[in-house]
């Protein structure tokens, strides 16, 4: 018998009958022995759950075990209240919890999200992050079994409305379900670290000496729902044009064609966190005399975001301070417009361009717009290269609808990365590798008629190369809370995202010669040696020490603050058991009615004696006889 099977015997004593279910609920057969569905099992996302500058943050409970009712019925005191999307907004969940709701399901669709309820749920998901909800509150996807349940609540409700409150009747016979959620308490992930990636593409030797080129992406992804937080734009796209450009790149660099330049590729996590990893490895390379000399070569840093859709075949290069003529700047602009030209997009009929645009740094928000602006802190010449106009141009940014599920189905054997196209990320992996090529051997200078043809070949970068790396990007969630490893009980390391981590070092491993990775701590720590050190710099494993020299720090602002945020536990998938069961009234019937019946028997039993005197003394009782005639 499997677990959601309930089986119901009926027994014959005393020529009454009886039927037993025997299973995990509550559930009565009204017929004699058949097999009867009587449990479920969702898997439900849970809200996140995370401290932050002395707020709390989120759902702050993860077991949930209560009788599941609409949002239409009322009370709600020990209830757990079903909704979809659309009934859904803050004031009705806090309306719930106010009034002792024992937890919050909310049934949220998988794909056909129109304008509305797409800008209904991001001003929703915007507020979850605002508060805190003393209930357990998770979300389930849209299916037959859900949709059946919630139907068969609502018409329970409707029922029970139409005749102006609950009849007797209602109260012991109706069916209702009862949610059971058996997760473990959140508590606050202790030493969590934040994991930064990076490579270097050298020929032989890594010469200090000469100029540095940075490509940096960050890799890990947004949104209220951890376990739903896939970031196919924001920014797996970004990350699959970064390993793109390092693979391009490895390949037509040797030993008889020697850049002028050095490449540094860093992949880096926190991004959603104000960029928390590029701070962390910036505040590392300045504490030590190779990081400075690194500082101090350093001729560009090109940030990469939002690089999976571009409807209007143009590119943004978005900086802090407008390149000047003659500068690198002004001539990886130029490269790049170039390129872009050189690799358009062949279902577009507009002119592809690379436009540049002017923001300042806001230094008294704490929240910056790019993660260039981090880097621009320290002084260095930054950009951000990205298909979005403005940082707030992308509505999806931040959110669980950036891919995943909650947009659609994904294809057999394939991630979630919807609506990123692999061919759009192929072709701006190869105008970022034609222009840095351009730029890294000088090839307008020795050949100036090479701007007719291009140097990367189409073949180099193809859809399905990119669909590969964005497949490894989106089978899994990467929220900051399921790739930071954190210390267990016994001080061991423990993360779901190691697995990539791992995939991407060794991506990068099989096309650079030094590799490594680099571990930080989240919240600063007193300083301390460094661990696990290698003495082969391409698979050394670095923590930082925490201390910065003075004489390398920013300006004191909002923007240069750490992030005060504390991660709890408990926000991977977990499984929800839906009971179908009768109501406690029914049970309370029920067992009156079964004690009745038991305390009959007793008695009989217990004057059965007198009992069967008084029928003898009855049936031989002395009547008048009939005379015959």
């Amino acid at each position: 018998m499997d677990q959601g099977t309930t089986c119901h015997m009926p027994i014959s004593w005393l020529g009454i009958q009886i039927s037993i279910g025997v299973g995990p609920s509550r559930w009565v057969s009204p017929c004699g022995f058949q097999m009867t569905r009587a449990t479920q099992d969702f898997t439900g996302y849970r809200l996140t759950q995370f401290d932050a500058l002395d707020s709390q943050i989120g759902s702050r409970f993860s077991t949930l075990s209560c009788d599941i009712q609409t949002i239409s019925s009322r009370p709600y005191a020990r209830k757990c209240v079903v909704m979809k999307l659309i009934e859904v907004n803050v004031e009705v969940i806090r309306t719930a919890i106010n009034n002792n709701a024992g937890g919050i399901l909310i049934i949220l669709p998988t794909g056909g999200w129109d304008e509305n309820l797409l800008t209904h749920w991001l001003r929703i998901e915007s507020d979850l992050l605002k508060e805190g909800f003393q209930v357990p509150v998770y979300f389930l996807t849209e299916s037959d079994e859900v949709e059946n349940m919630y139907i068969e609540l609502r018409e329970l409700s409707h029922g029970i409305d139409k005749s102006s409150g609950p009849s007797l009747l209602d109260f012991i016979f109706s069916t209702g379900y009862r949610a059971y959620v058996d997760a473990p308490n959140a508590h606050p992930m202790r030493n969590v670290d934040l994991v930064n990636i990076e490579g270097k593409l050298a020929v032989s030797q890594y010469d200090v000496k000469r100029s540095t080129i940075i490509l940096v992406a960050h890799y890990d992804a947004g949104g209220a729902i951890p376990s739903l937080a896939y970031g196919a734009n924001s920014n797996a796209a970004g990350v699959a044009v970064l390993l793109e450009a390092a693979r391009i790149l490895s390949q037509v660099t040797d030993p008889k064609n020697v850049p002028k330049h050095n490449i540094m590729f860093l992949l880096t996590g926190g991004g959603k966190f104000n960029y928390l990893g590029s701070k962390r490895w910036l505040e590392m390379m300045s504490e030590d005399t190779t990081g400075i000399a690194l500082f101090d070569s350093i001729e560009q840093v090109v940030n990469l975001e939002g690089l999976g859709v571009n409807d209007e075949n143009r590119l943004y290069l978005h900086v802090s301070r407008l390149p000047k003529e003659g500068t690198f700047g002004q001539r990886l602009l130029s490269a790049l417009e170039l390129a872009s030209k050189l690799h358009p997009l062949s279902n577009l009929t507009a002119s592809p361009t690379v436009e540049v645009v002017h923001k300042k740094i806001n230094l008294n928000q704490y929240d910056l717009a790019w993660e260039h602006e981090r880097f621009a802190l320290y002084r260095l010449h930054t950009a951000t290269l990205s298909a979005w106009s403005s940082s707030t141009s992308y509505q999806l940014r931040n959110s669980v609808l950036d891919g995943g599920p909650l947009w659609g189905p994904k294809i057999v054997s394939r991630g979630y990365w919807s609506p990123v196209l692999p061919t759009v990320v192929a072709r701006n992996a190869r105008v970022l590798a034609e222009a840095l090529v351009r730029l890294i051997f000088d090839t307008d200078a020795a050949a100036p008629t090479s701007k007719e043809f291009p140097f990367v070949d189409p073949s180099w970068s193809t859809e399905t190369s990119a669909g590969a790396l964005l497949d490894l990007l989106t089978l899994s969630p990467r929220s900051t809370q399921l790739l930071s490893a954190s210390s267990d009980r016994l001080g061991r390391k423990t993360s779901e995202g190691n697995g990539l981590i791992h995939s991407l070092e060794r991506y990068l491993r099989a096309f650079l010669p030094e590799v490594r990775i680099t571990r930080h701590y989240f919240a600063k720590k007193n300083p301390t040696a460094a661990e696990g050190n290698s003495k082969n710099p391409s698979k050394s494993v670095q923590y930082e020490s925490g201390s910065v020299a003075a004489a390398s720090m920013p300006t004191l602002s909002a923007a240069g603050r750490d992030p005060e945020v504390v991660f709890y536990t408990g926000v991977s998938p977990q499984k929800i058991i839906v009971y179908r069961l009768k109501s406690s009234v029914f049970d309370l019937v029920v067992a009156c009615c079964v004690g009745a019946y038991l305390y009959g028997l007793h008695m009989v039993f217990e004057y059965l004696e007198v009992l069967l005197r008084s029928i003898s003394v009855f049936l031989n009782a002395p009547g008048k006889r009939l005379k015959v005639a």
